[in-house]
């Protein structure tokens, strides 16, 4: 009986010996120690554009090479404002069309498009975590498309109508979504898809992967 006041005593003991070494010991967080306010990035994709409105009949739809970059500022760890540069390579299509006022003069054209773009909007980004972040927003973009037509062979005609070429901008709402792949604490890799949206329904598609480090 007189060993059981004596044990007690001991386990008490270990106890409050075992919790100071706990209450020592730092604490395990899945957050960064020191949250960015910054990112920066740049990126390559495949860039796809409607042409539904160039002609009666051929492809609606080309595509081609993209680049650029972006530059983001957190608001909280999760809603971030992005502002984004983008530039097309250039883009082909074959469409059969009339000359305009004709209904019997029809012929093969080659519409070629390249794009430029800039672009703002707001993104959330999902999980508490030093590693791997869904994310997803819109914005606006404001884009500039260089349409250059070459005719290849009209009917009924002595002469083919010259080439021509028009510049034209427009405003579009997108939507993004992707993910970023931390492979270092401050660098990542981010890849995602975008689309905007005309009067025509779908605008255009881009894919992008790349490479960027917060700040």
């Amino acid at each position: 009986m007189t060993n059981i006041p004596r044990a007690a005593a001991f386990v008490a003991a270990a106890l409050l010996v075992a919790g100071a070494a706990a209450a020592q010991q730092p604490a395990i967080s899945l957050t960064p120690a020191d949250p960015a306010h910054w990112d920066i990035a740049g990126h390559v994709g495949w860039f796809a554009g409607n042409t539904s409105d160039t002609g009666t009949t051929g492809d609606d739809w080309y595509d081609a090479f993209s680049g650029g970059v972006s530059a983001g500022r957190y608001l909280t760890p999760h809603v971030k404002t992005e502002v984004h540069a983008t530039v097309s390579g250039d883009g082909r299509v074959y469409r059969q069309e009339q000359l305009p006022g004709n209904v019997r003069v029809f012929g093969a054209s080659e519409h070629h498009f390249r794009t430029a773009a800039i672009g703002a909007g707001v993104f959330y980004q999902s999980f508490d975590n030093q590693w791997f972040h869904p994310y997803a927003g819109g914005g606006l973009d404001v884009l500039r498309e260089d349409h250059r037509v070459t005719v290849l062979e009209f009917s009924r005609l002595p002469v083919a109508p010259s080439p021509s070429r028009e510049v034209s901008y427009a405003a579009r709402p997108f939507v993004a979504a992707g993910f970023k792949w931390y492979v270092a604490e401050r660098a990542f890799l981010r890849t995602g898809v975008q689309a905007s949206f005309s009067n025509r329904g779908t605008a255009d598609v881009v894919w992008t992967a790349g490479i960027g480090a917060d700040l």
